[in-house]
């Protein structure tokens, strides 16, 4: 990587939010630290205000001599998932040889939590933030933009990142492990989408999926959204029963490795010969996916490189390092097993 300088303005002020809401600085205080000490029009007006600027309370002020900080945010999607913890924690080991502490926070895969979050790690003066996935609200972005600290954004690539991204190909990942199951022979796909929240990659990788039945005339049959969280084998029994409503399914595609597992688990119980009658892939290569027999094909993410790298890059920058490539794309790798 080269040099790069990210577009940034300074920190927005009092006064800009008082410009922009007609109202002296003074009162522009007293509505955000003492909202009932004004009325509600001038407290709203203000807030309205505050939001179209992207406006952060320091809630640091008078506490610190220096506004230097030592300290990162990251946003994780869930701490439920054990790919995130790796990446979290690769990205704890990077930092404390740094010597730089880590505030995380989960968003739940909503992009409105995502934006309170963000909101609250700026107001403590954080020197950088770390987000999983690149979707975010237009309200966050005006923060980012506003507070100019570095940014890296992790798990997915994009052509305009808001400063740095770390990630990988998912649509490609996805045409990878869907044209294993075509080079073995299944001629009838379904595809199982995981909806949670406000993430993305799923619709991604379904593309990946699509890509693949495409360039090879392979016939999609079905394709079923599943809503998450589920437990494995309910979300296998949902993804069962599609199949089953359709003729000649021989080949099953899933977004996740929760969705894979279980639809695995019910055709066993159900006396479906996997791979036989019917081959299954996923994505994540989590450890159940080389426990459960006769294991699962998939796609293994670089997730413990993913935050790894991610740290690396925003502590140069937090640094003053700029850079003229903005994306660090990592590869992933196809993990044949037993489903396929």
């Amino acid at each position: 990587m080269t040099g790069r300088r990210r577009q940034g303005t300074g920190r927005i002020t009092l006064d800009d939010v008082a410009r922009v809401a007609e109202v002296s600085p003074i009162t522009v205080s007293r509505a955000l630290r003492s909202p009932e000490k004004v009325s509600a029009a001038t407290r709203e007006r203000v807030e309205r205000a505050a939001a179209k600027v992207g406006y952060v309370p320091n809630r640091l002020a008078g506490a610190l001599a220096s506004n230097a900080s030592r300290v990162v945010g990251f946003v994780a999607a869930t701490l439920n998932n054990s790919i995130f913890g790796e990446t979290i924690q690769a990205f704890i080991d990077v930092l404390d040889d740094a010597g730089f502490q880590l505030l995380v926070g989960a968003s739940g895969y909503q992009a409105e939590r995502e934006e309170a979050l963000i909101r609250e790690f700026l107001s403590h003066r954080v020197a950088g933030l770390a987000l999983v996935g690149t979707t975010h609200t237009a309200g966050a972005r005006r923060m980012l933009a506003a507070a100019g600290v570095p940014v890296v954004e992790l798990w997915e690539l994009a052509d305009r990142p808001i400063d740095m991204v770390v990630g990988f190909d998912n649509r490609g990942a996805a045409r990878a492990v869907t044209e294993r199951l075509i080079e073995r022979g299944c001629r009838r796909l379904v595809a199982a989408v995981s909806l949670i929240g406000d993430e993305r990659r799923s619709e991604t990788r379904l593309a990946g999926f699509r890509d693949a039945a495409a360039e090879t005339g392979v016939a999609i049959a079905g394709e079923i959204r599943i809503e998450q969280p589920l437990l494995i084998n309910e979300s296998g029994a949902r993804i069962l029963d599609y199949i089953r409503s359709l003729d000649g399914v021989d080949g099953v595609f899933c977004t996740n490795e929760f969705m894979a597992t279980g639809t695995l688990v019910r055709c066993q119980a159900a006396g479906i010969r996997v791979p036989d009658d019917i081959a299954i892939v996923g994505m994540g290569d989590t450890q159940i996916a080389s426990v459960v027999p006769p294991g699962l094909t998939t796609i293994r993410f670089p997730d413990y490189e993913i935050g790894h790298t991610a740290a690396e890059t925003l502590i140069e920058r937090m640094a003053g390092r700029d850079f003229d490539t903005p994306s660090v794309r990592l590869d992933w790798n196809l993990v044949l097993r037993g489903t396929a």
